[in-house]
């Protein structure tokens, strides 16, 4: 980096500039890696493709599971609409849907089922459901190019004025 300033004057206003654009852009450089984070996690469901640290994550539903959902038994019991549907975490769309980040608290949220999903449980029958690990965080890389957009290359402006 080059610095050249005529005076004090412009070399306060400058580190001004900066301490404006850096507060700014990091909260933008948040909220993208969330919604990017989002975006990736209803990907994976989409998808099917499981993270594989998980273990035991078959894509594949159990026959009790098919069932259920033949039947139109929900999670933890409740009703809907009979299908046929063969693809793990979609059954009604409800946790797809429900997959959203928020600015404000700087969160992921779902339905709370999700997470039962992510990290595998015993059902009502005790028989223990697989672990599906779908929620998908965005990179190193990816991260350190959203800062470097959003950060560094207006820095360099302000500095290179």
């Amino acid at each position: 980096m080059k610095f050249e300033f005529k005076n004090l004057r412009n070399v306060q206003r400058a580190f001004d500039e900066a301490e404006r654009l850096v507060k700014k852009q990091t909260k933008e450089a948040f909220n993208d890696i969330g919604q990017e984070t989002a975006k990736r996690t209803k990907d994976t469901i989409r998808s099917q493709k499981f993270h594989s640290w998980s273990g035991n994550h078959s894509k594949e539903l159990s026959k009790a599971t098919i069932k259920a959902r033949k039947q139109g038994v929900y999670w933890n019991g409740a009703r809907v609409s009979p299908t046929n549907r063969k693809r793990a975490l979609i059954q009604t769309g409800n946790l797809l849907n429900s997959i959203k980040y928020y600015k404000a608290k700087k969160e992921l949220r779902m339905a709370d089922y999700g997470m039962h999903h992510e990290k595998g449980f015993a059902n009502y029958n005790a028989n223990m459901t697989v672990m599906r690990k779908f929620i998908t965080s965005v990179s190193d890389k990816k991260q350190k190019k959203i800062y470097f957009d959003k950060i560094i290359k207006p820095l360099k402006k302000i500095f290179n004025k």
